[in-house]
């Protein structure tokens, strides 16, 4: 089975991501800042990350460069999600390792389309 974290400390965000996974076929796991997150990583390597930027004690852009600089999990996609107008900080964002990007609000089609682009479904 196809596992996702999610990384969102806004519960209304989290829960609407996590039964859109759920609904893709994902076993999902909500953490809400970085600790929870580490935790639930070390536990078992999931197929997708999605994560806020804006987390209590450390961004999502921190946690994404320390992924993608851990041989272990670097393969992880991982999906960033912000209501920060980051569009013209693009550059910070790919730098950070992130395999995609939505700004929100987003339409849950979009989320669907970005999640389906970044772990196709298995045949």
């Amino acid at each position: 089975m196809r596992r996702s974290l999610v990384i969102e400390d806004n519960p209304l965000h989290a829960d609407m991501m996590s039964a859109t996974l759920g609904a893709l076929g994902f076993q999902v796991e909500t953490c809400r800042d970085g600790e929870d997150f580490r935790i639930a990583l070390e536990q078992d390597k999931p197929s997708l990350v999605v994560m806020d930027v804006r987390l209590p004690g450390v961004s999502g852009l921190t946690l994404s460069r320390q992924l993608k600089d851990d041989e272990r999990f670097r393969d992880i996609p991982i999906l960033m999600v912000t209501a920060l107008a980051l569009t013209a900080d693009d550059h910070k964002v790919r730098a950070s390792g992130c395999d995609g990007f939505l700004e929100k609000p987003f339409a849950p089609a979009d989320f669907i389309a970005e999640v389906e682009r970044l772990v196709p479904m298995p045949s």
